[in-house]
């Protein structure tokens, strides 16, 4: 939290720069996509370091706002083959 490189604004990429963009414009730009794609053109990630509340709140903004159970989590990432081997096994029972 303490990190001087921390982003604190949203970004917006823009001719290959990141530019600084208002918090109402990076909403809007954010609703304008979720809303001119179909359900399962959107996907939801969260992170395993958030509190179940903020988990139900993503699912909830998932399925209810927009209408996808697209749902994933990134706990997984960076844990080794292991969890890959013990998904296979109990595939297999």
């Amino acid at each position: 939290m303490n990190e001087p490189g921390r982003i604190l604004r949203p970004m917006r990429k823009v001719d290959g720069e990141f530019h600084e963009i208002s918090f109402d414009e990076a909403f809007r730009m954010i609703n304008e996509r979720i809303t001119t794609s179909t359900p399962d053109e959107n996907a939801f990630f969260a992170g395993a370091r958030l509190t179940n509340e903020e988990l139900y709140l993503i699912q909830k903004l998932a399925r209810a706002g927009a209408k996808t159970n697209n749902i994933g989590s990134f706990h997984y990432l960076g844990r080794g083959e292991g969890y890959r081997g013990n998904s296979e096994n109990q595939c297999s029972l």
